[in-house]
């Protein structure tokens, strides 16, 4: 068994976070374009495709961890 770290470390080693991930719904450009912009998550949501919920996410950081903007 390997621990989360572990987990989270042969992710990043194998290129299945961010972009690479078949499941991403949004790119690296997107996640600065909302972390820096002033609209509301629901207006950001309905430009990017996606739910508020996943706006919000980007925006507190529990998604898209290595994007630094």
């Amino acid at each position: 068994w390997a621990t989360h770290m572990q987990q989270m470390l042969n992710r990043v080693n194998k290129g299945l976070l961010g972009e690479s991930n078949g499941a991403a719904k949004l790119t690296r450009s997107q996640v600065e374009e909302i972390r820096s912009s002033v609209a509301t998550q629901d207006a950001l949501a309905t430009r990017f495709g996606v739910s508020q919920s996943t706006i919000w996410r980007v925006v507190r950081r529990k998604n898209w961890l290595g994007v630094e903007s």
